[in-house]
């Protein structure tokens, strides 16, 4: 409207181009006309359920109903773009395509490592004489390769990476840790039977999400998910930094910290000594990343130096790999299974229904309502670095698509990586050989016997 042109106006002659491209966008309020600040506008309708003004709307709809209401970050994106001088990608090379391939499956990797380990977190996955995180671990692996494959498929993004991602991973691991809970009986007797059941529920939840995920592209429902109330986002994208937090800690120290009251664990034993690299490998990442960042081989290079330097520094103070893994810095090795005997556990004779369903039926309506909200906001900042308009809808569908192909196979959920898939777009990489590399490296891991989770130390993950 005009308020809008208006406030647009009053920003060129305030200051630099720069500074212009930055301003906070505003939009119309449906009650008076008046101008309000976006973030205050969007909380006020997302909480009242009530809608952007007709002018408004029709703005906003013209860029495929963002979930941010009359946010435009296709425009937004575009005229920032314009300022920095940077028409977007310009194309690379297949070498270069291939090596930042390599790159995002070198931070991918560790990456699904840990999704794995956040997945099947209870302690009766990997303990006693039935420590089923290998299988688990591979099976991340063959579906981050199913996600990344569909995506070249399907996604217009040529440039797009897509995996299993966190925003689903507290509610399989939700579910996982119930399924376990109503099979106590079987734990010990027939471990297997546990398993089984677990493996095969989650997936079957993640298929069936691709197939609702689906549906809502398919009818151009995607604007709905902009009605849930922005404090439960927040609350929700806070716990989802608290649980990881948890799961580093389990995976750093060897031990069980499943909430506030198990901290007390950090302070005893070596815990704190195994905590150290950890904290300094965080804070080392962090810099790099906000200091670093006009070097786009900054990250993947820290990466490499902080494993390559915990082995220089063990190997010279005249110790070795097995000496680590007696002090705890690393796991001790599990027979790795062939990758075949995966499949073995999918066994429908042995499945116990019952423990699963409907007991997790509400974790999986919310599960639903998280990711497809989630990819929503994955699609928008892609489309902000992008500078041009995507079609929400149609993203829906392409990560309908790979959560429908990677449920049936045996996977989890998953959506675009959009902070690896902007580190791509910014790089130049228009090619979809650099998402296929990835799938490469992923389905490698899954198919010979490498057990990351031995070999890197633990403060790694």
């Amino acid at each position: 409207g005009r308020s809008r042109r208006d406030a647009f106006k009053s920003a060129r002659r305030a200051g630099s181009a720069r500074a212009r491209a930055m301003e906070e966008v505003t939009e119309t309020s449906a009650a008076g006309g008046s101008a309000i600040p976006l973030g205050a506008g969007t909380a006020m309708m997302a909480m009242a359920g009530s809608s952007p003004a007709p002018r408004a709307r029709k703005y906003s709809e013209a860029f495929s109903a963002s979930p941010f209401l009359s946010f435009d970050s296709g425009r937004i994106g575009k005229r920032r773009a314009d300022v920095a001088g940077n028409d977007g990608p310009k194309g690379a090379s297949r070498a270069m395509c291939v090596t930042f391939g390599l790159i995002n499956g070198g931070i991918l990797l560790p990456t699904m490592v840990g999704f794995a380990a956040i997945i099947y977190k209870d302690a009766f996955f990997h303990s006693g004489g039935h420590n089923y995180l290998p299988q688990a671990i591979k099976l991340t692996f063959l579906s981050s390769a199913i996600h990344q494959l569909c995506f070249i498929a399907f996604s217009t993004l040529p440039f797009a990476i897509g995996q299993v991602q966190d925003a689903g991973l507290i509610f399989l691991s939700s579910m996982a840790v119930t399924i376990v809970s109503n099979m106590s009986e079987f734990t010990e007797s027939n471990p297997d039977k546990v398993m089984t059941t677990t493996m095969v529920s989650l997936s079957l939840c993640t298929g069936t999400l691709g197939i609702m995920l689906i549906a809502t592209g398919k009818a151009r429902l995607a604007r709905l998910v902009q009605y849930l109330p922005l404090p439960v986002i927040g609350g929700y994208l806070a716990y989802i930094g608290l649980f990881c937090g948890f799961s580093g800690l389990r995976l750093t120290i060897g031990d069980d910290v499943d909430g506030l009251s198990d901290l007390v664990k950090v302070t005893k034993g070596r815990a704190p000594l195994l905590l150290i690299p950890g904290i300094a490998g965080t804070a080392v990442l962090f810099m790099v990343s906000k200091r670093l960042s006009h070097f786009k081989f900054a990250l993947p290079l820290s990466m490499i130096v902080m494993p390559t330097l915990f082995y220089i520094v063990v190997y010279a103070s005249g110790h070795n790999i097995d000496d680590a893994r007696g002090a705890g810095w690393v796991a001790e090795p599990t027979p790795l299974p062939p990758f075949y005997e995966v499949f073995e556990l999918f066994d429908f004779k042995e499945v116990e229904w019952s423990a699963a369903f409907p007991s997790i039926l509400p974790t999986f309506f919310a599960m639903f309502a998280v990711v497809a909200f989630g990819s929503s906001l994955d699609v928008a900042a892609v489309q902000f670095e992008l500078g041009k308009p995507m079609d929400y809808d149609q993203e829906l569908v392409t990560v309908g698509i790979s959560n429908a192909v990677s449920g049936f196979l045996g996977g989890y959920t998953g959506s675009y990586i959009f902070s690896q898939t902007i580190f791509t777009l910014r790089n130049g990489i228009d090619s979809r050989i650099c998402g296929f590399v990835v799938a490469m490296m992923e389905l490698l891991l899954f198919f010979l016997p490498i057990d990351l989770l031995s070999l890197l130390p633990r403060f790694f993950f």
